[in-house]
């Protein structure tokens, strides 16, 4: 079967349950679908390779441990899966860990890393009210990032509100 396939990022509990306040309080205000705190690390597209992917991930990530991400800025756009979010600054360890996949992965989706922070997934939000909520978040300076999750979809990417009622996790690894 195929599947659109990512690997996101998921804070510690802690910072994990403050954040999902925030996009709770804000799903419920703009009328979308709350989900997961996260930082997408890799976007497979959409593919046959769970189980292929599964494994890689079990033989490779064994020795993961916590790393930290620094906040850069918070922005929107028009994009959907980007309506609000929170830029983290690129450094060594995201890196490392975006480069065990991309090098493996490439010749099936060549995903370039950005990594971001998304708080609302919306379409048509007016811009004033993008600029007005940036002025009262408050999130994290230092994201410690603790767990990686293969998400998967069916039918196709996240492009609709709904979209998001429709992702499973597939596998769960805690960095050690």
């Amino acid at each position: 079967m195929n599947l659109d396939i990512s690997l996101i990022l998921v804070p510690i509990q802690k910072q994990e349950n403050k954040i999902r306040e925030t996009i709770d309080l804000l799903a419920e205000k703009y009328y979308f679908y709350p989900f997961v705190p996260h930082i997408t690390v890799y976007h497979f597209g959409t593919t046959s390779l769970l189980n292929e992917l599964i494994h890689f991930i079990d033989t490779s990530l064994g020795t993961a441990h916590p790393f930290n991400l620094e906040l850069d800025n918070i922005c929107y756009s028009d994009k959907f899966t980007k309506t609000l979010f929170a830029n983290y600054k690129i450094n060594s360890p995201l890196t490392h860990l975006y480069d065990t996949f991309h090098d493996e992965y490439k010749n099936i989706h060549d995903y370039q890393l950005a990594p971001h922070l998304s708080l609302i997934y919306k379409n048509n939000m007016k811009n004033e009210d993008k600029e007005k909520e940036i002025a009262t978040l408050n999130l994290p300076k230092v994201l410690i990032i603790d767990k990686l999750c293969v998400i998967t979809k069916e039918n196709g990417s996240i492009v609709k509100e709904e979209d998001i009622l429709q992702w499973n996790t597939a596998r769960q690894v805690s960095f050690t």
